[in-house]
């Protein structure tokens, strides 16, 4: 987010850079910023590396696909057109706090290190559909180093840290971290629900980090004018953080949020599970926040519609067949044309199309969102 930096803290500002001092490699060491190799030995996510320079879009690792806004010939199959959602009105947000839980109409929640110790979960009941099953998600909170907070949805003031997903961990040092995971779950069955689909993280600015690891990595798309650091550290772990501020002064210290060279895609495939870490500064959570989002950074092709048959006694009686096809159309923000979503069904030659009814699953209004035409084989 952007906000305007009053006299106070240029002041602030000015008198640390007057009375810091100098500063040994040791001293920087010392303080989490060490080689590469060292920080993979702990296996642990990475935090904000400020000697790493080489942009993701530049890394030659084969999930690596760098796009071109202005010719995006590269298009999603639509396997991977799940992605979770908040929905207001629909989706339903409880917190557990170790063997207690609360439904939730806040718009974030802040947990301290010893609360995350405690145990800390937020549970997002209906965040869409796959395959025809409504999906939850579930945000367990592994570990935070100070505090963090997380966005919930809901009623908000459209602060990125108060959004859908988005996370925003505060502590001491730019080494502090929020690890969380994410979990997909049927809500019928409770039961794990591996997932083909995809997620975008945005606004990576200011001396923010984020790790995605364990969690089935198919791809990772960028644009070729993104400004985004990091690599594929192995082939299921991903590793991104902003651009090293090339002056204090600078402008690129804090983008907006819609600025997409902040933006990267990730899809993953067959995985019921994401885990992800997650650094920001040390500023008010409202200035310092990863952030997440439903749109998608390339065409996707639209997936086959699933049905699900609604057999009452009174269509038996009249020998009909009345069925549901629930599908999710994401958003996208590709300056492309994109094309018409169409529902090819083919039916047996002795059956005949009575009535096509479109609902809008939010408002549970009737739409004339879409023609119905009718082609005799």
């Amino acid at each position: 987010m952007i906000h305007e930096l009053n006299y106070k803290k240029w002041l602030v500002l000015l008198l640390m850079i007057f009375t810091m001092g100098s500063i040994t490699i040791k001293q920087v060491k010392a303080a989490g910023f060490g080689e590469k190799d060292e920080m993979q030995k702990k296996n642990a996510p990475y935090s904000y590396n400020p000697d790493l320079k080489k942009e993701l879009r530049n890394s030659s690792h084969s999930k690596v696909v760098v796009l071109n806004p202005k010719d995006i010939k590269e298009s999603l199959e639509g396997e991977y057109a799940f992605v979770p959602r908040y929905s207001k009105g629909k989706t339903k947000v409880t917190v557990v706090r170790g063997d207690k839980s609360e439904v939730y109409t806040k718009s974030a929640i802040t947990v301290t290190s010893e609360g995350a110790k405690e145990g800390r979960k937020i549970i997002f009941e209906d965040v869409g559909f796959y395959k025809g099953r409504q999906i939850d998600l579930v945000e367990e909170i592994i570990s935070v180093s100070k505090e963090a907070t997380f966005g919930l949805g809901g009623d908000n003031s459209g602060l990125l840290y108060t959004s859908f997903l988005g996370i925003s961990a505060t502590g001491s040092s730019n080494q502090d971290r929020a690890e969380v995971r994410y979990s997909f779950k049927y809500h019928d069955t409770q039961e794990p629900a591996k997932i083909t689909g995809y997620l975008t993280f945005i606004d990576i600015d200011r001396e923010e980090a984020m790790d995605l690891f364990d969690s089935n990595i198919e791809h990772v798309y960028v644009l070729n004018t993104s400004e985004v650091v990091g690599d594929m550290v192995d082939d299921n772990r991903l590793h991104l953080q902003s651009p090293k501020r090339s002056y204090w002064w600078d402008d690129d210290w804090n983008v907006k949020a819609s600025d997409m060279t902040r933006w990267v895609s990730v899809t993953f495939k067959d995985t019921d599970s994401l885990n992800i870490a997650v650094t920001t500064t040390t500023t008010a959570i409202d200035e310092s926040t990863i952030g997440y989002a439903s749109q998608l950074l390339l065409p996707l092709n639209y997936p086959a519609p699933n049905k699900i048959a609604i057999n009452t006694d009174e269509n038996k009686d009249q020998r009909k067949i009345q069925y549901s096809i629930i599908s999710q159309i994401p958003a996208k923000v590709v300056p492309v044309p994109e094309p018409r979503y169409k529902i090819k069904d083919t039916l047996p030659p002795q059956f005949k199309v009575d009535d096509v009814t479109c609902i809008d699953r939010e408002s549970g209004e009737k739409k004339i969102l879409m023609s119905v035409s009718r082609v005799q084989h």
